[in-house]
């Protein structure tokens, strides 16, 4: 089953295991929405600006924009849910990562970023603010850190260059 839109779309609960499918944002805004085993394809960008996101059981985000972002509210993946290609940026509230998944970048500037698993990224983690939290394991290619706190239980791993010039690592 699908649903397909060209405008944008607003999700405020319920639950997803067939395909949301659209040119425009896709945006959570409020409410608990389950990605049990759905996917979300197509759309220009997916936004958590409030409410909760769980993704499980094979639910997947791929964007036609490559942009995923948690601005506020919770979005929790538990493994390959978020697509490789995918730009991840968290500006405020929380995305947790309970199975190993690979994006394309990770940018923090606030909220937190925490799970139990390894989030890789193929390109830069980028922190300017918020904070880690759990024994999440972060894998990237390169590491900068202007801001922000990288909490005790936290690992960062990167390949290549690594930039500190501000923050807190605990």
């Amino acid at each position: 089953t699908s649903v397909t839109s060209a405008g944008a779309q607003s999700l405020t609960g319920g639950t997803i295991s067939g395909a949301l499918d659209g040119a425009g944002a896709i945006t959570a805004s409020s409410g608990t929405t389950a990605l049990d085993g759905g996917t979300i394809t197509n759309a220009a960008s997916f936004e958590v600006n409030g409410g909760t996101v769980n993704e499980t059981n094979t639910g997947s985000i791929d964007t036609s924009g490559d942009t995923v972002t948690v601005s506020s509210g919770t979005l929790t993946t538990d493994g390959d849910g978020i697509a490789d290609d995918e730009a991840v940026t968290v500006s405020g509230g929380t995305l947790t990562a309970t199975g190993t998944d690979t994006v394309a970048s990770l940018t923090q500037s606030g909220g937190t970023i925490d799970g139990s698993s390894v989030l890789t990224a193929t390109g830069a983690f980028t922190q300017s603010g918020g904070t880690t939290g759990g024994t999440i394991g972060i894998d990237a290619a390169t590491f900068t850190q202007s801001g922000g706190t990288i909490a005790a239980g936290t690992s960062v791993t990167s390949a290549g260059a690594q930039s500190l010039t501000g923050g807190t690592i605990s």
